[in-house]
């Protein structure tokens, strides 16, 4: 009777769509992979300025992305993509970063840009 109860209330395993995305920051550079099949570089001193973009599709959707823009494209990936956590530390701790523009885009359920750092 125990094994059956826990087999049917186990937490189930959830895929996250944003795993999809790892990220690195190389040092240099800030490295975007898709599903090992995409891969995207962008030199850090190459850009331009960063934003979050939100979208109304959460909670059951990414809705919360970075895009990152240099003068040749960008690289954007979601909120969770793996490796995430150590590319935002870094961009939080550039000179100019708007942290009240990002706490604004945390909070948004709308389909909405916010630039939180411009290269000055």
């Amino acid at each position: 009777m125990f094994s059956f109860l826990t087999r049917r209330f186990r937490k189930p395993s959830v895929h996250h769509p944003e795993h999809a995305y790892r990220v690195q920051d190389t040092g240099d550079a800030l490295l975007c992979m898709r599903d090992s099949a995409e891969k995207r570089t962008m030199r850090w001193d190459a850009i331009t300025d960063v934003s979050i973009v939100t979208t109304d599709g959460g909670p059951f959707f990414p809705d919360v992305f970075w895009r990152f823009r240099d003068g040749s494209g960008e690289i954007v990936f979601p909120q969770m993509a793996l490796g995430e956590t150590e590319v935002v530390d870094r961009v939080m701790k550039m000179e100019g970063f708007d942290f009240e523009r990002s706490n604004a885009a945390m909070t948004s359920t709308q389909n909405a840009e916010f630039l939180v750092w411009k290269k000055k």
